[in-house]
């Protein structure tokens, strides 16, 4: 099992991203549920790129530094190439980042991903506090962001059973103690 963490607040967003709220264009999940490219979010500043700053929901703190991955769907209507970088913030402290170019002229949106590594993992304390920077590589940029999603493991984390528990498979039984099967 897995959380996933999608916008919930614009923590910034200029004026010159393109459609408000900013949070709400992006929040359907991919994994988390079912991609929805039907609205997104660009910029179209003249002088600078501009960074746009989502928060996202509450998650649990899975006590595991192993399968933290960010996820953005991203799309490129220039004719030549661009790219995002796309971050992850807790508070103001970057914890990890990425930037993705992109192909010219693309007509359909595509997953890119960020796994964090263990130390960066490790590096978030509050995972009510995390935050996902968009920064666009060109003043007025094209490339259009239709989904952002942090994918973390479950609350309890994914670090194995002790020595007294036996999970059997996907079945749903769980044996504790000294539970005997058969004979």
């Amino acid at each position: 099992m897995a959380q996933y963490g999608v916008p919930d607040s614009t923590v910034t967003g200029p004026a010159f991203w393109i459609t408000t709220p900013l949070w709400q264009q992006v929040n359907n999940g991919i994994n988390g549920g079912t991609p929805n490219d039907s609205t997104h979010i660009e910029d179209s500043n003249f002088g600078s790129p501009s960074t746009c700053e989502l928060g996202l929901e509450n998650l649990t703190d899975p006590n595991s530094s192993s399968n933290h991955i960010l996820r953005v769907r991203l799309k490129n209507t220039n004719f030549s190439s661009e790219s995002m970088t796309f971050a992850l913030y807790e508070g103001t402290t970057q914890i990890a980042s990425k930037n993705q170019s992109l192909g010219s002229a693309e007509s359909v949106f595509s997953t890119y991903s960020l796994t964090l590594s263990a130390a960066e993992a490790d590096n978030i304390s509050d995972y009510t506090d995390l935050r996902v920077r968009l920064t666009p590589s060109t003043a007025f940029s094209y490339v259009q962001t239709s989904e952002v999603e942090f994918e973390i493991p479950d609350a309890g984390g994914d670090g194995g059973a002790d020595p007294y528990t036996t999970k059997l498979g996907n079945a749903g039984f769980t044996f504790r103690g000294s539970t005997r099967i058969g004979g």
